[in-house]
């Protein structure tokens, strides 16, 4: 059964991103491991141009709480998440995250 599909655009040197985030949460999935998530690239994604980022371990964490950013909230600016929400304390940690380069196709 798929749930939904969702076809995300990012132009080249486009300035959006997605802030850190879970999808269970962000896609209001209950319980959170109900469902899996693909991440599916359709052009090649390395660490410059938006590679997917992930946090080692993080999901021994469970579901965490979001905050909804503002307006004023700097990463906001650009942020491609239809809610702009996001995990605050991983947006100071990016450092910590891995890139996870893809190849066309791959997921």
């Amino acid at each position: 059964l798929v749930w939904s599909t969702d076809l995300i655009c990012k132009p080249p040197r486009s300035e959006g991103h997605f802030t850190p985030h879970q999808d269970s949460a962000y896609a209001g999935i209950a319980p959170p491991d109900a469902c899996v998530t693909a991440w599916i690239a359709l052009t090649e994604a390395d660490a410059e141009n938006g590679a997917p980022r992930f946090w080692p371990r993080s999901h021994l964490r469970g579901p965490l709480r979001h905050a909804r950013l503002s307006a004023a909230d700097a990463p906001r600016a650009g942020n491609m998440l239809a809610f702009a929400q996001s995990l605050p304390e991983y947006l100071d940690d990016l450092d910590s995250s891995l890139a996870v380069p893809l190849a066309a196709g791959q997921c």
